[in-house]
């Protein structure tokens, strides 16, 4: 039920720089910037851009704004504030994360970064080669190679399943845990305020909607709206008897601009490890399945990606 028949394809983009590649700490940002660009060209056609980019669908259940099909998980620094820098043959990597059903898109998606790669990006268009691409699966360990000499050698096939998570779910403590937000994370609160920190009464209903939205749109078999609704309210009741025994977390300030929009826009939010108490059995898949889909604002271009540790 629910996410089912959902499976979720973690790609690892390995690159070295020709020269300087300079990104801020919105690097996420900056990728799905150039991904956008890039595959605006690269499709011709408008159903497939569309479906890759998703574009406003009136009938979504949770307004007219989906969650993307995929999310970014940018370069990272040794403090998350800092620009990242790599030197000609330093190599980077950065991951994207595609969801369900626009998978068989994935070929547009490296062939997009190639052409990043030789236009550039960052700070001063720094250019790079596409080294490999990996297809990862976090919770199994599995890896497999899709690039060689440059040619595409297959297609992703070691996903993220509902089968996988609930084996990890399973094996993890089920009074205890404690989640490390790796990139700034926005979770709405009461009144649609930001939380300054994670508060699980919040930061359940914000898992529960983003996997609905994934889901509907997303997966191959869809769940009746109104089971999504009653698990939502549910849950979000047992969530309250959850609490925070220890929070060590920083808000981040961030910001992202776009030159196709003129915009300015914050990114910001808190990263670091906090530990959440209580009954946590019904929540534990949920949590799992956050690690692959992040969670909150801004997931597009990196925001909202945690793990369990």
């Amino acid at each position: 039920m629910f996410l089912e028949s959902l499976e979720v394809h973690h790609l690892r983009f390995s690159c070295t720089p020709h020269d300087e590649v300079r990104f801020g700490p919105q690097a996420g940002a900056q990728i799905r910037g150039a991904l956008w660009n890039a595959l605006t060209k690269l499709i011709g056609d408008t159903v497939l851009l569309e479906r890759l980019l998703a574009l406003e669908t009136p009938d979504a259940a949770r307004g007219n704004n989906p969650s993307r099909p995929f999310a970014i998980r940018p370069p990272l620094a040794e403090h998350p504030a800092a620009d990242r820098i790599y030197r000609k043959d330093e190599a980077f990597d950065f991951g994207v994360t595609l969801f369900g059903t626009v998978i068989d898109l994935f070929p547009y998606i490296v062939q997009a970064v190639y052409q990043i790669g030789q236009g550039g990006v960052g700070y001063r268009r720094g250019q790079f080669t596409l080294d490999a691409v990996t297809a990862e699966n976090p919770l199994t360990g599995q890896t497999q190679a899709l690039l060689d000499g440059g040619t595409v050698t297959g297609t992703p096939n070691v996903p993220v399943t509902a089968g996988h998570v609930a084996a990890f779910a399973h094996a993890r403590n089920t009074e205890s845990v404690t989640l490390r937000f790796i990139t700034p994370t926005q979770l709405a609160g009461p009144n649609k305020q930001l939380l300054s920190m994670p508060d699980f009464a919040y930061l359940i209903p914000r898992l529960l909607e983003r996997a609905q939205s994934i889901a509907e749109n997303y997966a191959s078999v869809a769940t009746p709206q109104p089971q999504w609704r009653d698990l939502y309210l549910d849950l979000r009741e047992r969530a309250r008897s959850v609490q925070a025994t220890r929070c060590d977390t920083r808000w981040i300030n961030v910001r992202s601009g776009s030159r196709r929009a003129g915009t300015d826009k914050k990114i910001s939010g808190f990263v670091g490890d906090v530990t959440f108490s209580g009954t946590l059995t019904p929540f534990m898949p949920w949590l799992v399945w956050g690690q692959s889909l992040q969670v909150g604002k801004n997931t597009v271009k990196g925001d909202g990606w945690y793990v369990l540790v």
